[in-house]
């Protein structure tokens, strides 16, 4: 553990290729022999981090599929896991993103599989690409941006977002009653002027 946490603090710095066995010991505050009884490399370091990441939120998103959770509590827990794992999660952001991205795509495709009255042409790969990519997008922003918004506010800004592109049927003739709604208040208002 302490020698996956001193990579992690040199690759804020440097590239893995000029990182060394004596750095990562010295920052770890091991000796060499014990790095060896663990690891034979500094790449075997990085490969066991990125693998253990990967299965840590793979684990996690299928905890979340199996406990039915309403689609905002499961954005929750991910926000707050987020929240709590930052570096972690920008060092995969950073390191391994391509994998993660795959992880994170399985992981959405199972959770939006459940939701009931979506179109069948919403549940295409296409669909799911765009839905994660902007949510990966905003919650990069927000990390990176110092996470100036509370955890609720980032729910709320993501399932404003699920609604509109989910249920734009909903949301198109929702829009088109208001629109209706005051169109006619405002033919109403002219016609009691004249």
């Amino acid at each position: 553990h302490q020698i996956k946490e001193a990579l992690v603090a040199c690759l804020n710095n440097k590239p893995i290729e000029k990182i060394n066995i004596t750095e990562l010991c010295t920052r770890a505050k091991i000796n060499r022999s014990t790095f060896y009884d663990h690891y034979q490399s500094v790449e075997e370091v990085y490969e066991s981090l990125e693998e253990e990441a990967a299965k840590s939120v793979l684990s996690y998103y299928q905890l979340l599929q199996k406990t039915n959770t309403k689609l905002e509590d499961s954005i929750k827990e991910i926000l707050q896991f987020i929240d709590q794992r930052t570096e972690v999660y920008l060092f995969i952001i950073k390191h391994s993103f391509a994998k993660m991205k795959e992880v994170n795509r399985l992981a959405f495709i199972q959770r939006f599989a459940n939701i009931p009255n979506i179109p069948k042409i919403f549940r295409e790969n296409y669909y799911y690409d765009f839905i994660l990519s902007g949510t990966q997008n905003i919650v990069y922003t927000w990390v990176k941006e110092g996470k100036k918004e509370s955890v609720e506010k980032m729910i709320e800004i993501i399932m404003g977002i699920f609604n509109i592109v989910l249920y734009p049927i909903s949301w198109t003739i929702s829009f088109s009653k208001t629109l209706w709604i005051i169109i006619s208040s405002e033919s109403l208002s002219l016609s009691v002027k004249v």
